[in-house]
């Protein structure tokens, strides 16, 4: 089973360290998992570079996305990864 933890941007906040931490616990308990970054319309205030022990992936949206079009690509995403939660 691989476990896909989400956020919309890689940046200075309790959840990222929080879903870095899970991934890296995780690993070391080898289950699959990584962290697939959902993309945001914004410019971070507070970016953080990505960890080099956790597996970061991107979701390939266009850069101006309808909430319609990032949906289905993170539906297109996950499926392409299944089984996963």
């Amino acid at each position: 089973m691989r476990v896909i933890v989400t956020s919309p941007s890689w940046s200075l906040n309790g959840v990222n360290t929080f879903s870095g931490n899970l991934v890296r616990g995780l690993r070391e308990a080898r289950i699959d998992a990584s962290v697939l970054i959902t993309g945001v319309t914004y410019v971070e205030r507070k970016p953080l570079p990505f960890p080099a022990d956790v597996p970061v992936e991107q979701l390939r949206i266009p850069r101006l996305a309808t909430w319609t079009i990032r949906r289905q690509a993170l539906l297109k995403h996950l499926e392409s990864m299944a089984p996963c939660i």
